[in-house]
């Protein structure tokens, strides 16, 4: 029972890896350049923030 919101919270920490890596494969094996740089701009949002927040989920 204790390590039950530990397990919870790895496995979210890992689904959240998961869907960085999808976006960056997204990103690298879209068709079009262009395409790649707007949907980047548009998963991100705000450039800083994106990777602030990539580097806070990493540290965790």
């Amino acid at each position: 029972m204790f390590f039950l919101p530990q397990f919870l919270f790895l496995s979210f920490s890992l689904f959240q890896r998961l869907r960085h890596t999808h976006y960056m494969l997204v990103l690298i094996f879209s068709p079009r350049p262009s395409s790649r740089v707007s949907r980047f701009a548009e998963l991100a949002g705000d450039g800083d923030a994106g990777s602030r927040r990539l580097g806070v989920s990493a540290k965790q």
